[in-house]
């Protein structure tokens, strides 16, 4: 997939709408981080802890990605915004 094709607001904000916003996981006001906003998920990017949990270690989500959302996740983490 070409990274210029994902895009944060069309590709990565669906993916985690419907992976991680549940009750007690990233929505707003949760003791974890703050996935409704781009600077929460970003930071997560950053320091390379989103790659280790959703790519690497496949813990996150709990109910996992499709290989697709992987794929997209992936290239969006080596793009920009």
């Amino acid at each position: 997939m070409d990274c210029n094709t994902v895009t944060y607001s069309g590709t990565i904000v669906p993916i985690i709408q419907t992976n991680c916003l549940g009750s007690g996981c990233h929505g707003s006001g949760s003791s974890n981080d703050n996935f409704t906003v781009y600077a929460g998920i970003k930071t997560q990017a950053d320091n390379g802890k989103l790659e280790n949990r959703v790519l690497d270690k496949k813990d996150m989500p709990p109910d996992g990605l499709s290989r697709n959302e992987r794929n997209k996740m992936l290239d969006r983490s080596r793009g920009t915004q």
